[in-house]
């Protein structure tokens, strides 16, 4: 780890890290936005009481901005080998 990765992170702009990628229920998701729009927590005190980065607090947070319930479902992508996919935060 580099010592800029130690300090702060930055809103929403560090959402990738490395290639492990966790994925999270549709109803964790919106629970994560509802503790964030309606009870007025931080990404971060989302993240420690959900047990998940405040990174992907902020990505969802932002799709649902941007798209409402359906920005939360998940989504496949692929993975760049040939036609496989797979799910992603």
């Amino acid at each position: 780890m580099s010592k800029q990765s130690k300090g702060k992170r930055p809103g929403c702009e560090r959402l990738k890290r490395g290639k492990h990628v966790d994925v999270y229920s549709y109803e964790l998701r919106l629970r994560a936005v509802r503790l964030h729009e309606e009870k007025g927590l931080t990404y971060a005190e989302v993240a420690r009481r959900l047990g998940m980065s405040d990174a992907s607090v902020c990505k969802w947070v932002k799709r649902y901005r941007d798209e409402g319930k359906e920005g939360l479902k998940l989504q496949t992508r692929c993975t760049g080998r040939g036609s496989s996919k797979q799910r992603v935060g």
